[in-house]
C-alpha cells in the first residue's frame, strides 16, 4: 500500500516538473516577444510599509513589433517582473506572449529563476519519493543520505556559483565607484512565518540619489541592510554607486564584500555537506 502512494506520489511531482518545464520552454521561446524598453518615469515610493517585492514602480515605453504601436504600461507589484533600481531612460528588456503586449514582464536572471523555481523543486519532490522507493523496497539505509546529500550538493551548489559571480560582478563595478549623498524615501518591508507560527517583518530603506551625470536613481538597498525596525524617512546617507550602473552601489565597500563572501562560504559548506552526505550513502550502500 505504501509502495503504491510513493509511486502515485513520484509520478504526480514528475508530472508537475515536466509541465513547469513545458511552461518555462515555451515562455523562453520563440513564442515569445522579446523587445527593447526603456523607463519612462519612476514612481514615487509608496509609503512605509509597502511590500519590499514589489520593489521599485515605473512606466516603461516599448514598441510592440507586431503593430509598431508605442505603449507606455506601468509595472503593477510583481506580476511584470520587478525592478530594484531605476531611473528616467534606463534600458530594460521585457518579454510578453506574441500578440498580448499588455501581459508583459521584464526580463532578468530572476525571471529566469523564477519560472525554474516550480519544476525544480518538483523534481526534488519526485526524487526524494524515488530514494524512499529504494530504501523501503531494497532495505538499503544508504539510499537516504545519497538522495538528500544529491539534492543538498546540486541546489546549494548552483547557488554558491550564482553568488560568487554575482558579488565579483559587484566588487568589479564598485572599484571604480563614486561618492554621493543618498536619502532615505520609504521603508519596504517583508514578512515571513517561521515554524512555530510566529510572524517576522523586517524592513529595507528604499533611497535617492543622483549621479555625476546627472541620473536620479531611485533603489532598494542590498538585502544585508534590512532590520526589524522601519528606516526613518528623510534621513541622509552616504553612499558609493558603480557609474556604469548605479544600480549597485554600498553604504561602505567592506561590508558589502563580506555580506556577498559570507553568502557564498555559507552556501559552500552546506554543498560540501551535501557531498559528504553523498559519499556517506554510497558507502553504506557497497
Amino acid at each position: 500500500m505504501f509502495g503504491m502512494v510513493l509511486t502515485v506520489w513520484c509520478v504526480g511531482w514528475a508530472a508537475v516538473a515536466g509541465v513547469g518545464l513545458w511552461r518555462y520552454a515555451r515562455v523562453w521561446s520563440s513564442h515569445t516577444v522579446r523587445v527593447a524598453a526603456r523607463v519612462e518615469r519612476v514612481e514615487e515610493p509608496r509609503g512605509s510599509g509597502a511590500d519590499a517585492a514589489e520593489g521599485v514602480q515605473v512606466v516603461l515605453a516599448f514598441q510592440n513589433p507586431a503593430t509598431g504601436e508605442e505603449l507606455r504600461l506601468p509595472t503593477t507589484g510583481a506580476r511584470n517582473g520587478t525592478l530594484t533600481a531605476a531611473w528616467v531612460g534606463r534600458p530594460v528588456t521585457v518579454r510578453f506572449p506574441a500578440g498580448h503586449p499588455y501581459d508583459f514582464r521584464i526580463a532578468n536572471g530572476m525571471g529566469r529563476q523564477r519560472d525554474l523555481a516550480l519544476p525544480v523543486v518538483a523534481a526534488c519532490f519526485a526524487w526524494m519519493g524515488l530514494v524512499a522507493h529504494f530504501a523501503l523496497d531494497e532495505e538499503g539505509i544508504g539510499w537516504v543520505p545519497l538522495g538528500i546529500g544529491t539534492v543538498v550538493a546540486s541546489l546549494t551548489s548552483w547557488a554558491a556559483l550564482t553568488t560568487h559571480r554575482e558579488g565579483r560582478r559587484r566588487e568589479g563595478l564598485l572599484a571604480a565607484a563614486e561618492a554621493t549623498t543618498a536619502r532615505v524615501v520609504a521603508s519596504l518591508q517583508s514578512t515571513h512565518r517561521d515554524d512555530d507560527g510566529h510572524t517576522h517583518t523586517t524592513y529595507v530603506p528604499v533611497m535617492a540619489f543622483t549621479t555625476a551625470d546627472g541620473r536620479s536613481v531611485t533603489a532598494v538597498s542590498p538585502a544585508y541592510t534590512s532590520r526589524s525596525q522601519p528606516h526613518t524617512v528623510g534621513t541622509d546617507v552616504a553612499v558609493r554607486y558603480a557609474p556604469a550602473d548605479p544600480s549597485v552601489f554600498a553604504f561602505d565597500l567592506a561590508t558589502d564584500r563580506r555580506a556577498n563572501g559570507c553568502g557564498t562560504a555559507f552556501l559552500t559548506v552546506l554543498a560540501a555537506a551535501g557531498v559528504a552526505a553523498m559519499v556517506t550513502g554510497v558507502v553504506l550502500l557497497s
